[in-house]
């Protein structure tokens, strides 16, 4: 843990405040190049992230003060002031990106498919250094190894380093990302095909690694942010299945499984009378 990236007399610089900002320059400038490349004009470009951003704190601080009432309690103003209670949620900030995005990719006449695809090349980043801003500060902690791990104030034992697990996984999952954007564009997929693909994958992923996490906010037999995976592959699923041909794919597979029993037990029958 390295809470305190480096100060200078009264200036402080915070590991998790540095590497949040960088975190929004490299998704901001990520999302702005893919957009742009798909002939999206800059202005709508700026209205979309400008949206994300204000959308993706608002959420982030709210979902925070959802999770642990009681630290605001009668303190309302407190909400506000980040200097006195700081912290964010990071289901509530997807929750915010994903949704504001939609609203202005509508609003804007922005097809959704770029937006989408855009997302899942920009998103990965900007996740990265997330983890590394949380690895350092100790925003999130694993649960104890009890064989190697990072300690981490506070805590005796060594824990599993989560971030560092979310980060080589989301490394694995944007290689083979690679690959299936350019299989999309040889089979000339759908805009937006290769982002759900991706969210698919990211779910299924940081699903399995919260169980290593120690997260006191759950709800039932999973923690909160396995919800929010589980809801994130759930409207993927769906999204797949209405917008991008499933239906019709299932429809057809299925009806071609049926009519080759159908006919098999027709001469059957046929045979036997």
């Amino acid at each position: 843990m390295h809470p305190l990236l480096f100060s200078a007399g009264p200036i402080m610089i915070y590991s998790f405040s540095f590497f949040i900002v960088l975190a929004w320059f490299v998704y901001s400038f990520i999302f702005w190049i893919h957009l742009r490349n798909n002939g999206v004009e800059d202005d709508k470009i700026f209205d979309i992230t400008f949206f994300q951003t204000i959308s993706v704190f608002v959420a982030a601080r709210l979902g925070y003060v959802l999770a642990y009432p009681d630290f605001f309690s009668g303190q309302l103003l407190t909400i506000f002031a980040l200097w006195v209670i700081p912290g964010f949620s990071f289901t509530g900030a997807v929750l915010g990106l994903v949704v504001s995005t939609a609203v202005m990719a509508k609003k804007l006449k922005v097809r959704l498919g770029y937006c989408i695809d855009a997302l899942a090349i920009s998103f990965p980043s900007a996740y990265i250094v997330g983890n590394i801003a949380a690895l350092l500060d100790g925003t999130s902690i694993g649960k104890p190894s009890g064989v190697w791990g990072v300690s981490y104030i506070g805590h005796s034992s060594l824990r599993h380093p989560v971030q560092l697990y979310s980060i080589v996984y989301i490394l694995i999952l944007l290689s083979v990302h690679v690959l299936i954007v350019k299989k999309a564009r040889t089979n000339r997929w759908p805009h937006g095909l290769s982002g759900i693909v991706f969210f698919l994958l990211f779910s299924l992923g940081s699903f399995v690694i919260e169980f290593l996490m120690e997260d006191p906010i759950r709800l039932g037999l999973l923690n909160i942010k396995q919800w929010m995976y589980i809801a994130i592959f759930s409207e993927s699923l769906g999204i797949l299945y209405v917008k991008f041909g499933g239906k019709n794919y299932l429809y057809t597979k299925y009806r071609s499984i049926y009519d080759s029993v159908s006919r098999k037990f027709t001469r059957k029958y046929q045979k036997e009378t």
